[in-house]
């Protein structure tokens, strides 16, 4: 019979019908992974405070589960990761956080159903960086942090005297913020967060960060510092995205 003649309601019906039929047929699928990007990044450090961890998107089918979705599990070279860091997106996409303590190795998923276990490696970026809490305990940590990044300013703009919040990674290897060429008086707040004071005779311009290369953390008052154990202190900078306006 033409569905032209059938009535709204088992029109209505055979096409919930089919809904149905596609989405059994999709949870029937068998597990497998095909791809999966970027296939190196950092872990998830110190819940996220020393390193915030790459996303990983996991290409493949058989993702949604006929188990609860709790029982989903990925896992990097066979450690799973944090519970409530993997997001399923569909049957073919499943997102999840690179765990602390993750090494090089294969990403399989797991769900009620099945397993599959990747053809290539995900390879794990070693932390560069330290925990506040770390930094500030006493213990001398070996090394520098990779290059600053500045994503932020707030204010953009303002008088002297003003506290600005920089935003970004890696701030805890910072040695000096600077207006133009006079520095700020500056507290780490977080590997993510500076403040600083805007100084007397700051110019319109990018904040530039110094940064040391080859020096050793120390604990220095109430803002952990860089003490001068290494090779080439404070020998490089990173410029700020855009630029801090000096308000008369």
């Amino acid at each position: 019979m033409s569905s032209r003649f059938l009535s709204p309601k088992w029109a209505w019906s055979l096409a919930a019908g089919a809904a149905v039929a596609a989405i059994l047929a999709s949870s029937a699928a068998a597990v497998t992974i095909t791809t999966f990007s970027p296939t190196s990044g950092l872990p998830n450090k110190d819940a996220g405070t020393a390193c915030p961890g790459a996303t990983v998107t996991i290409s493949g089918t058989g993702f949604v589960s006929d188990g609860p979705t709790s029982s989903v599990q990925v896992l990097f070279n066979g450690l799973p990761a944090a519970p409530g860091s993997i997001q399923i997106g569909s049957d073919s996409a499943i997102y999840a956080i690179v765990p602390d303590g993750g090494t090089d190795g294969p990403i399989t998923v797991v769900t009620a159903k099945g397993s599959a276990t990747s053809s290539g490696s995900f390879y794990v970026n070693p932390c560069p960086q330290v925990s506040l809490k770390s930094a500030l305990n006493g213990t001398p940590v070996t090394g520098v942090p990779s290059t600053p990044s500045v994503y932020g300013l707030k204010p953009a703009s303002g008088k002297v005297g003003t506290s600005v919040t920089i935003t970004g990674t890696s701030l805890l290897g910072v040695t000096s913020v600077s207006f133009g060429s006079v520095k700020g008086k500056f507290t780490i707040n977080s590997p993510t967060q500076i403040t600083v004071i805007v100084p007397k005779g700051a110019t319109t311009g990018k904040i530039a960060l110094g940064y040391s290369i080859g020096g050793s953390y120390s604990k220095g008052g109430v803002t952990p510092s860089i003490s001068n154990k290494g090779p080439g202190a404070e020998t490089a900078s990173h410029l700020s995205p855009k630029k801090f306006t000096v308000l008369p």
